[in-house]
């Protein structure tokens, strides 16, 4: 079951969950485990979420504070959320900032929000920006689902920014996932690494800018 649940498409998790269940002895798969599983998957494929700020953030294990608690890197703030309907609600408590990073981190964010917004059409998009174990992470995802017409995709780049002085290095991958079901069952999965280059800036500004537009000459290409 776990297998079949991980492997759900874009946009399908609760679908495949309805039929999974239909396959076990009721009460089998609880509402704890598959939660559970739900954690696993939308962390592992950056699923989107509205937080209680009304931003849309990407869950990963990045801005993850414990299985139920996550950061929101554009409000600075956490909430909680329920794996299995994504509804969030505010939440105390603080994450762990590398305050040595924060400058770059925000500056990041801050123009990563604006590609999102000036280069995916859907509502289903978040650029995410975190710090962990002395490095920033950047996620872009966006997904379209259209169910009624049988498809659905989702588009993933992930980044990762090691900063050294006035240098940077950045390496990064892309992945596509696409869901094709009308008259068949198909499903289409590939990656592209993106090998690492160096940066060099001046300011937190200037570094946002060099790897908005490295990220965005890579998703181009």
């Amino acid at each position: 079951a776990q297998y079949f649940l991980l492997s759900s498409p874009p946009n399908q998790f609760n679908e495949v969950l309805t039929d999974v269940r239909k396959l076990l002895p009721s009460g089998l798969l609880s509402e704890t485990t598959a939660s559970g599983i739900a954690r696993v998957y939308n962390t592992r494929t950056s699923k989107i979420v509205t937080t209680p700020a009304n931003n849309k953030v990407a869950l990963s294990g990045y801005n993850e504070v414990n299985p139920t608690k996550y950061y929101d890197p554009i409000a600075n703030s956490l909430f909680d959320v329920d794996h299995l309907t994504l509804t969030t609600n505010e939440s105390d408590g603080s994450y762990p900032h590398n305050d040595s990073l924060e400058l770059y981190r925000a500056a990041i964010q801050s123009d990563l929000t604006n590609y999102i917004t000036n280069h995916f059409s859907t509502d289903l998009a978040a650029g995410s920006v975190y710090t962990k174990d002395n490095a920033i992470f950047i996620i872009v995802t966006g997904e379209k689902p259209n169910l009624r017409n049988y498809w659905s995709g989702k588009w993933t780049s992930t980044w990762s920014v090691i900063v050294s002085g006035s240098t940077a290095t950045i390496t990064g991958e892309i992945k596509i996932h696409a869901h094709y079901f009308e008259d068949g069952n198909v499903q289409l999965q590939t990656t592209k690494p993106i090998v690492t280059s160096s940066i060099s800036f001046t300011s937190e500004s200037d570094l946002a800018a060099t790897i908005i537009t490295r990220i965005n000459d890579s998703e181009q290409a």
